[in-house]
């Protein structure tokens, strides 16, 4: 991946890099308030540290570095959490101890997207499968084929 660097006229910069300080100071006396101790070394800490900003523009989809690789359960399919991380973390503050869960391997292969963004999970076999892990269709050649299942009424 090419790393690209867009210029940022610099009072847009400053003005940015304002609004992320003070918004760093409201966060540490909110800290400071919550854990009922005083504002002063806390924020006196913050100072002596010089600070630098970097804003991160993620342009490839398949870019993951940024993105929190906790594996959720929430569903029969399980996925990454995928949610923002800190620059050098693998985890989202939610997820920071989070200790994967061992998981049966289905035999997943690939995910098919619908033009109605509907997502698909298609095996070795190309039998299809929704999220839940309910088989919904056939893929072959291209060509998914989904199953429509009509619930009969019963007649008396």
């Amino acid at each position: 991946m090419t790393t690209k660097s867009y210029p940022v006229p610099k009072p847009l910069w400053d003005a940015l890099e304002n609004i992320l300080m003070v918004k760093s100071k409201e966060l540490m006396k909110d800290i400071a308030k919550t854990l009922k101790q005083p504002e002063k070394p806390l924020l006196d800490a913050f100072k002596a540290k010089k600070h630098t900003f970097h804003l991160i523009d993620v342009e490839d989809p398949t870019d993951d570095r940024f993105e929190c690789d906790a594996l959720l359960c929430q569903s029969a399919v399980a996925h990454k959490c995928r949610k923002a991380v800190l620059f050098g973390k693998t985890r989202c503050p939610e997820h920071e101890f989070w200790k994967n869960p061992i998981v049966e391997r289905k035999p997943i292969v690939q995910r098919v997207n619908t033009e109605e963004n509907e997502s698909y999970f298609v095996d070795t076999l190309g039998n299809v499968y929704s999220a839940d892990y309910q088989r919904v269709g056939q893929y072959a050649e291209n060509i998914l084929t989904l199953f429509e299942i009509d619930e009969e009424e019963e007649y008396v």
